[in-house]
């Protein structure tokens, strides 16, 4: 496991139907074919969204997302079925990355990782000039450089909202808030943002 795949947005997007119910009753119960068949269906999708919470470091995002499965499994009798199952474990992951994230050095720069999924996707566009393969990398580094030096709050609402495109419902839900606290942060965010990619983008001129 290294860099993050795309998922089948049915595993990790559908709300909780009969079959998570089922499934989860099983994982309650330690049945392992369940506790397999729980791993595999939510792993990619959980790996993903620990990656971008993580900047792309790689040992972070596979420890995170362990711990996060661990955690579910040994708590799964605490879901009331009142989000998706995907949300939920988002929402174990984003308190670990969280943690890690303070335990880090405040004053050290973050790293500066590429999104190497944004890369493939730009290499695929055979249609487009090698000019404007490079414009848009360049754009995309602009934007992470920007993302990178907005406070963590900000960067981390806007990851979830735009990156991984989350509901501000299903946001706060993972940030602990309520949706009309997230509303107000992603406002201030996408200002933070705006700004900080005015001025890479000016500077750069």
């Amino acid at each position: 496991m290294s860099t993050p795949t795309a998922v089948d947005p049915s595993a990790a997007g559908r709300p909780v139907h009969e079959d998570d119910a089922a499934l989860l009753q099983r994982v309650a119960q330690g049945e392992p074919e369940a506790l397999a068949e729980f791993y595999n269906r939510y792993i990619d999708a959980v790996y993903r969204f620990v990656y971008h919470q993580v900047g792309g470091n790689v040992q972070d995002a596979e420890d995170i997302t362990q711990e996060t499965f661990v955690t579910a499994i040994n708590n799964i009798s605490t879901f009331r079925g009142e989000s998706r199952v995907y949300v939920w474990l988002c929402g174990i992951a984003w308190r670990k990355a969280s943690d890690l994230r303070r335990r880090r050095d405040h004053h050290k720069t973050p790293q500066a990782t590429a999104d190497e999924e944004l890369r493939r996707l730009s290499a695929a566009q055979k249609q487009i000039s090698v000019e404007e393969a490079i414009e848009r990398e360049a754009l995309r580094e602009r934007i992470w450089q920007a993302l990178q030096t907005l406070p963590d709050h900000y960067r981390q609402a806007l990851i979830l909202k735009y990156v991984e495109e989350f509901k501000v419902a299903e946001i706060a839900l993972i940030m602990g808030k309520s949706e009309k606290a997230v509303e107000s942060l992603l406002v201030r965010a996408r200002e933070a943002f705006k700004a900080q990619l005015n001025h890479e983008t000016q500077t750069r001129e």
